[in-house]
């Protein structure tokens, strides 16, 4: 199994382990501890049984509390389930940024602009890595060693893309690594790329924007991913420094939170 290797079910896609994958010192991240993808909704009974045979001890859903009402997951036996919305707006209120609810608010004119200019995706990314209770809580249940933990959103892709570029990077995982699995997304849902392409054919033909946009809107955006570290980065100098005002990690607790995880 190669980092980054989807882990195949028949009813989700883009479930996959952040093991394998280079960090500090040149050690690797453990296999099996920190998992990442969609939501486990309407799993098949093969499902459920795979996902049992993972010993999940902790499950930490980002989604916002109307998106996990209308969509509630399987929670396997055993296992402790947390919902804290990492998608909030500068105010603090949930946003539900699920591909569907975005789908719904693309048929507004004024709305479908903003999309195409990426005004939605960036609001949304740009206030993720601050002041996030979500991505506290799953550092907190990490350093608590309550693993192996499931992260994840609606489809494991912006929400919890984000959340996997934080950790790989706590882990001492360089910028184009933690950007390489975040843009895995855009393989394993590459029939959603192409189908948005579809739809909205007229408006991809006459803009390359639009192309960008929608392609980011089924999948994912390596520039607005890129775009988010640069806002650490400009705010505290150091990821090392984000870590510590944000999650109050220290070097020797980002020692030892390494230590847990990397072989």
């Amino acid at each position: 199994m190669k980092p980054g290797d989807e882990l195949t079910f028949e009813t989700i896609r883009n479930f996959r382990d952040l093991g394998g994958y280079e960090a500090a010192g040149g050690r690797h991240v453990k296999y099996g501890l920190i998992l990442r993808g969609p939501a486990l909704c309407e799993l098949s009974e093969s499902d459920r049984r795979k996902v049992d045979s993972m010993g999940i001890k902790t499950i930490m859903d980002f989604r916002a509390e109307s998106e996990s009402s209308h969509n509630p997951e399987y929670i396997p036996a055993g296992a402790e389930y947390f919902r804290q919305c990492a998608s909030i707006d500068r105010h603090g209120n949930e946003i539900d940024f699920s591909p569907g609810a975005i789908e719904k608010i693309s048929h507004k004119f004024v709305t479908l602009f903003r999309l195409i200019r990426g005004t939605v995706t960036n609001d949304v990314y740009n206030c993720m890595p601050f002041n996030n209770p979500a991505f506290r809580k799953m550092f907190s249940l990490l350093e608590e060693e309550r693993t192996p933990l499931y992260f994840h959103c609606a489809a494991g892709k912006d929400r919890t893309g984000v959340a996997a570029i934080l950790i790989l990077m706590a882990l001492g995982a360089d910028r184009k690594t933690a950007l390489d699995d975040y843009e895995l997304t855009n393989v394993y849902y590459k029939d959603r790329i192409d189908a948005a392409m579809k739809k909205y054919r007229w408006l991809v033909k006459h803009s390359s924007m639009a192309r960008y946009r929608f392609t980011a809107g089924a999948g994912v955006s390596r520039m607005v991913a890129d775009q988010t570290i640069d806002l650490v980065i400009q705010k505290y100098g150091t990821f090392e420094n984000y870590m510590e005002q944000e999650y109050g990690m220290d070097r020797t607790r980002l020692e030892r939170f390494r230590n847990l995880y990397l072989d």
